[in-house]
């Protein structure tokens, strides 16, 4: 599940559960009402900054908006595959996303930059090294 499509589904749970409405929280977060509905179809992705605002008009912090246990990946999975480019050498190790199968940008982060899903490193140290072919 991507980020904004966890910040949807959250932002209209949130919505729902405390009976407020797409305008109060427009209003409270400075925002327009048009840009609200377009971050809560997952049509925009807000910035830091809007984020930031989004969730003190709501009174909560971004982890307790967005690490819910019905729509978030909670499970941490752990990364057992390494793609090696060899024609970068020592340089061209990647490690893989066990959830979407793409390389991760660096190792030992802590959620996968493209699906959302918490990574565990504990068995990295016995991956599966996956070279190409070239």
């Amino acid at each position: 599940m991507t980020f904004s499509e966890n910040l949807s589904k959250a932002l209209a749970k949130h919505i729902k559960e405390t009976n407020s409405t797409q305008l109060k929280l427009a209003n409270e977060s400075n925002l327009s009402h048009r840009f609200v509905g377009d971050i809560i179809r997952g049509d925009s992705v807000p910035t830091l900054r809007t984020f930031e605002q989004i969730c003190a008009a709501l009174e909560v912090t971004p982890n307790d908006l967005l690490l819910r246990e019905e729509y978030n990946i909670i499970e941490s999975k752990p990364v057992t595959k390494i793609f090696w480019n060899r024609k970068m050498g020592d340089l061209g190790y990647f490690p893989i996303c066990p959830n979407c199968n793409i390389t991760l940008e660096r190792e030992y982060q802590a959620y996968c930059d493209r699906c959302g899903a918490k990574l565990s490193w504990k068995q990295y140290d016995k991956a599966e090294i996956i070279s190409s072919n070239e």
